[in-house]
């Protein structure tokens, strides 16, 4: 019978008790790119938005992997990131 050598602790940091972003760079350049374009147009600054999250891989439930209460846990760690680190912003220049 074949195992399965991969756990949710290998794809998921709430599954090592650990905050999946620490700071804004463990983000995915997608983001800062809509970002820049809302930014730069001024008629949608006011614009109000829905953050949702997709999990792509559909063998994996989310709900049967990780409590909903540990994901509300790391929305809020995610929250209280205070800015950028000049480090960060050179790291964001280098991806232009």
């Amino acid at each position: 019978m074949p195992t399965n050598l991969e756990s949710p602790r290998d794809y998921f940091a709430v599954a090592r008790d650990e905050a999946e972003i620490t700071n804004l760079t463990n983000n995915d350049i997608y983001k800062f790119l809509m970002l820049d374009f809302i930014l730069a147009r001024p008629e949608l600054a006011k614009l109000k938005v829905r953050w949702k999250m997709k999990v792509r891989t559909k063998d994996v439930k989310l709900g049967h992997v990780i409590p909903e209460s540990a994901l509300r846990e790391q929305l809020d760690a995610a929250r209280a990131i205070s800015g950028v680190s000049q480090a960060d912003c050179s790291f964001l220049r280098g991806m232009l």
